[in-house]
């Protein structure tokens, strides 16, 4: 009997993670998602998560509404193949300490909790049996632990580039997929 395989991105994980791997590289994430879920035979992918954000159109910076609109687009389309959560990115007013100008800094919320979330909750509803999870954000390993201490049956696996995973949640998951390896498999 086949393993029911959910897979959840991170997008803005992935997307510094593609730049920290090679600063041209460009991911497909049709082409990611078919590479992750056929590792192993013996899996079926039941569904696919994608959490990303919107950073509203910074008015200050030439072509950011082309930027903005793409990244629209990018998630529209999505919402079609995959289950898809994005988050509005909410912008904070910072004082820099040296020069004393004022700016504003995009501050993501919601993310990493709602990933968080899903993986645990439908873990503990055994709604999957293997969780790839494609992010390098240590900020997960504790959810990880308690999953796999409640039920220790169910696998997850961290899928991400090398220089963007940590010992602490390497040493949580059941196994490291390392896409430096299968990056050909997937860019665009």
């Amino acid at each position: 009997m086949n393993k029911k395989l959910m897979i959840l991105i991170d997008g803005q994980n992935i997307y510094y993670g593609c730049k920290g791997f090679r600063s041209d590289y460009k991911y497909n994430i049709e082409k990611l998602v078919e590479v992750l879920s056929n590792l192993k035979a013996d899996r079926e992918l039941i569904d696919v998560r994608y959490y990303g954000s919107l950073k509203p159109v910074d008015k200050n910076k030439p072509n950011d509404e082309e930027r903005f609109r793409k990244q629209q687009g990018f998630y529209e389309s999505l919402k079609y193949k995959y289950t898809t959560f994005v988050k509005r990115t909410k912008m904070k007013e910072t004082k820099c300490r040296i020069c004393g100008k004022t700016f504003l800094e995009p501050k993501e919320k919601g993310v990493d909790v709602s990933v968080a979330s899903d993986l645990l909750l439908y873990g503990l509803l055994r709604e999957y049996d293997v969780a790839i999870l494609v992010s390098g954000d240590s900020d997960f390993a504790p959810v990880i632990r308690k999953l796999r201490d409640r039920h220790p049956s169910i696998r997850v696996e961290i899928a991400q580039f090398r220089h963007m995973v940590g010992v602490d949640l390497k040493q949580a998951c059941n196994e490291f997929i390392e896409l430096d390896k299968l990056a050909e498999k997937f860019e665009l």
